[in-house]
């Protein structure tokens, strides 16, 4: 999806395009907390009427809301692939599906160890198994301290994959990781945005229990209330970030980056506000809201300038580092911390704190990035310019 809007809008609207496309997701969680505890709670009194009680209510809340999603899913294969500018950095001679089990191949071991020895050298083979080894230690020490194998066993299998992938393009396509896995700026980008992310994740997931629990809402009220406060403040940050940035970058190309460490110090001080204001229901959903539009007005413009540090022909590469990194960031680290601080503290309220641990760290890579990224633009010029003399050539 990213690479496409980038190929359909110009640079000066692709954050704003991309705020409008990132939408989506807060719409359907909002739609989703508001309306989904009172079809749990009513669930018990209408499903006779529709002859579907074998359905528990939590199983029919995912199928009212998940149908809608399967639908729409089905249209988008109607949309045609728009005409974009292909980079010469990289040819592709295979078929689709032979292209796709060849990426596949890079990441999944022993495939991934052979194709290192094979396509770059010994030595990275070897620095590759090492690395799978040190994963395992980890995950493992990990696994022995918190009793969740599935929770580092994805995890690590998730970074082994994204490893083995940057190792790869080292000597596959130099271009390709010099522009983005090489990149202080682009990956910086990525790893402050995952962090950001996780943040965010965090508090969408344990806004509501932390209401139930510690300010005795009931499921319906805290549902609903919470629900509109985490939608629409994510909506309006979403929106309101993505034109903030087409704005800004007019004078400041970093836009993005300084509207990401603004929104990092302002969210700071509104998580400290929330975990030491005195539990009122009013002062929550209205303090959540805010915060959540804080949380959420940084992506568009950065997914932005992640299309911009790259050639048209590696955009839905970068796109996909992008979502992979930022996934596995925001669902591996802010969401399960914050609930295994809770459940050794008894409280949400002290696991939420945990946030405070990685909101500096994303900020200094925000830092980081700014500062690399007049190398990298020039870097990606370079890149274009020998693209368009080989095209002339």
């Amino acid at each position: 999806g990213y690479s496409m809007l980038a190929d359909i809008f110009p640079a000066r609207q692709r954050a704003a395009a991309f705020a409008v496309f990132l939408c989506g997701p807060f719409i359907g969680v909002s739609l989703a907390l508001s309306l989904g505890g009172q079809v749990v709670e009513g669930w018990a009194l209408t499903c006779g009427g529709l002859g579907l009680c074998d359905f528990k209510d939590w199983q029919a809340a995912f199928l009212i809301f998940g149908a809608p999603g399967v639908l729409v899913a089905l249209l988008c294969g109607l949309l045609g692939e728009p005409r974009q500018a292909r980079g010469a950095h990289l040819a592709h001679t295979r078929t689709p599906v032979a292209d796709a089990l060849y990426e596949l191949s890079l990441i999944i071991p022993p495939f991934s160890v052979i194709r290192l020895w094979r396509l770059v050298s010994r030595r990275m083979a070897f620095i590759n198994l090492a690395a799978a080894g040190l994963l395992v230690l980890c995950c493992a020490a990990l696994t022995a301290v918190t009793g969740s194998l599935a929770q580092w066993s994805a995890v690590g299998v998730g970074l082994y994959g994204l490893f083995s992938w940057c190792q790869a393009q080292v000597r596959r396509d130099p271009e390709l990781f010099s522009l983005t896995a090489g990149s202080v700026a682009f990956f910086g980008t990525i790893l402050a945005c995952g962090l950001m992310a996780s943040a965010t994740a965090s508090m969408s997931f344990w806004s509501v229990p932390f209401a139930t629990k510690e300010l005795g809402f009931s499921a319906a009220e805290a549902g609903h209330s919470l629900g509109i406060a985490i939608g629409g403040g994510s909506l309006l940050g979403t929106v309101c970030g993505g034109f903030i940035v087409d704005l800004w970058r007019r004078t400041n190309r970093a836009a993005a980056l300084d509207l990401g460490l603004i929104a990092g110090c302002t969210a700071a001080a509104l998580l400290a506000f929330l975990l030491l204001s005195p539990s009122h229901p009013v002062l929550l959903v209205t303090t959540v809201a805010v915060l959540m539009f804080v949380l959420t007005i940084w992506p568009a413009g950065c997914i932005a300038l992640l299309q911009d540090l790259v050639t048209p022909g590696m955009r839905a590469q970068a796109a996909t580092l992008y979502v992979t990194t930022t996934s596995l960031l925001a669902g591996s680290i802010g969401p399960y911390a914050v609930g295994r601080l809770a459940d050794a503290l008894g409280s949400i309220r002290l696991g939420l704190t945990f946030l405070f641990a990685l909101l500096p760290v994303s900020l200094l890579l925000f830092l980081l990035a700014r500062r690399d990224l007049p190398r990298a633009l020039r870097r990606k010029a370079e890149a274009e310019t020998g693209a368009a003399i080989e095209d002339t050539l």
